[in-house]
């Protein structure tokens, strides 16, 4: 028997050759570029990662570990009312956002953090302190990958310029389609061209002046709305330049959006098969994607359930919204739904190994659900299910 991650004659595959090659992409860029290598001088921040990744993969129920990747929600403000959003339904609960004073409060609580990601179930943008916040973590937390979120609405001249005055390691624009017509039934706003060409001059301005940061990705969520784009987002990204498509996926909301056109499964695996062959032919990168998984593809119909136990949001990826709540995970949104607790009111070591995030550990392990948004944590492709077989 061929030993772990090798085939049968002994090689790698390549799908596995290209991830590690791309990790370690991702590991150099950040040392050089990012501000890694002041964790040369910060041996206890490096411990904490491998541990924080040593017991995650045990799936200790009781953990000695810091999260090294928090995701902090700076507003719940939105200028656009996407489909598939909670916000379509009006459920969105108290709108604010986070102060300056308020994120350092927050953050200081995560001495260890290696990746902050500035997302939410809101425009970052939005909120009036998001810079005096990104230098800030510039300057207290060099070593600090800054992670953004956006909708790709405030990309003007003097956005960019800012933008690129600070260090900010990665940066998604949520798009979900590759034409005008498209984006204005899923985002319901006629902001498509305006986006694209932020995101060219962006990009135009960044190689001007010879930097490495911000990569820059399209956010694209499969909908049965946009599923015939694929292969055209692919495309796009090509023309405009991006570094890479992220999170191409199908997406299922607890909060009442599904797919209702939905289409046979070898229609949408041909779709998929051919923005991934597209892909592979303009070397256009693919994150997180279920493209070059289409033999599976009967795993993502409507319905079926992907809890097997481990989710990462239990052992690290922690979410606070911009109150301060620690959150389940981005299907949890509100705090009224499900929350650990406030940061703020008990502190974050109170909270970490804490009796409900101790059940919620015992409770993945043994792979029963958490809260209701674990049933449906699903996410799926616009197919119809086959109609059963008259003869059997």
């Amino acid at each position: 028997m061929a030993p772990r991650g090798l085939t049968a004659n002994g090689n790698l595959p390549l799908a596995q050759l290209m991830a590690w090659i791309q990790r370690l992409r991702v590991a150099c860029r950040y040392f050089f570029h990012q501000g890694g290598w002041h964790l040369l001088t910060r041996p206890g921040i490096v411990y904490n990662y491998w541990l924080a990744r040593r017991q995650a993969r045990q799936h200790r129920v009781e953990v000695s570990y810091q999260p090294s990747h928090v995701e902090i929600e700076l507003s719940n403000r939105c200028n656009l009312a996407c489909v598939q959003c909670l916000r379509a339904t009006g459920k969105i609960g108290e709108e604010g956002g986070m102060s300056l004073v308020t994120f350092q409060r927050v953050l200081e609580q995560f001495p260890c953090v290696v990746t902050v990601a500035l997302n939410g179930f809101g425009e970052v943008f939005l909120n009036k302190e998001f810079l005096p916040i990104v230098r800030w973590i510039n300057a207290s937390r060099p070593w600090v990958r800054v992670v953004i979120t956006t909708n790709g609405t405030f990309f003007t001249p003097r956005m960019v310029e800012e933008l690129l005055s600070v260090r900010v390691a990665r940066l998604d624009v949520s798009l979900d389609a590759a034409s005008p017509q498209t984006y204005l039934a899923i985002r319901r706003a006629p902001q498509f061209d305006r986006i694209v060409e932020g995101v060219r001059l962006l990009l135009e301005e960044r190689r001007r002046r010879g930097m490495h940061h911000p990569t820059v990705g399209f956010n694209f969520i499969i909908l049965d709305k946009n599923l015939d784009e694929v292969p055209a987002m692919v495309q796009l990204a090509h023309d405009v330049g991006v570094d890479r498509i992220t999170a191409i996926r199908g997406e299922f909301s607890p909060w009442g959006y599904s797919n209702q056109q939905l289409r046979p499964r070898h229609e949408v695996v041909a779709i998929l098969d051919s923005a991934q062959r597209l892909a592979d032919r303009l070397n256009v990168q693919i994150l997180e994607n279920i493209l070059c998984q289409t033999d599976h593809v009967d795993d993502f119909l409507p319905g079926l359930r992907r809890f097997n136990g481990y989710c990462d949001s239990f052992w690290n990826n922690i979410r606070l919204d911009y109150q301060g709540n620690v959150m389940l995970c981005c299907f949890s949104p509100l705090a009224s739904d499900f929350s650990y607790g406030s940061v703020l009111e008990k502190g974050w070591d109170a909270i970490w190994n804490g009796p409900i995030f101790l059940d919620a550990r015992q409770k993945a392990n043994a792979g029963t659900f958490v809260a209701k948004a674990c049933a449906t944590c699903r996410p799926v492709l616009p197919i119809a299910r086959p109609d059963p077989d008259p003869m059997t």
